[in-house]
């Protein structure tokens, strides 16, 4: 039985940004098949405080040299985390779609303070791109057995 669980942002925080003007005012065109674009998560679990940290990052490197760097934390606060946690405080059982929907979340925050920050520069055609988390959460859950 699935258990209602209340969640709600409570902060974002930028704390990394780093824009190449230097390397970017030298390109005449992008050309996107010499674009690529990392993206990287990291979870951090306050259980008794029932807040989870997701910090999402971007990197856009064009022809191998770092175009920007942008990191951003969200914060969020989710009812019954506890409840969620095994005993030994390393396995999180989160129902609801929980997980997908934080992502989800923390990857939009990650795209519009991106998006502000290169408006009217070279990469403003490039948006960060969409991500279905529902599916690549889906696709990279490994379930142990005990």
């Amino acid at each position: 039985m699935k258990r209602e669980i209340n969640m709600g942002i409570i902060g974002i925080k930028e704390f990394n940004f780093n824009l190449n003007f230097q390397h970017l005012n030298t390109i005449q065109e992008i050309d996107p098949s010499q674009l690529q674009v990392g993206i990287r998560t990291v979870t951090d679990i306050k259980r008794e405080e029932e807040i989870v940290q997701i910090t999402t990052g971007v990197q856009y490197k064009y022809k191998d040299e770092i175009l920007l760097v942008l990191d951003v934390a969200s914060f969020f606060t989710v009812s019954n985390l506890s409840s969620m946690m095994g005993n030994n405080k390393k396995e999180i059982n989160f129902e609801n779609d929980v997980l997908p929907t934080l992502l989800n979340i923390s990857i939009g925050n990650l795209r519009g303070m991106m998006q502000a920050k290169i408006a009217t520069t070279k990469l403003e055609p490039f948006p960060l791109i969409l991500i279905d988390m529902e599916e690549l959460v889906a696709r990279n859950v490994v379930n142990k057995p005990e």
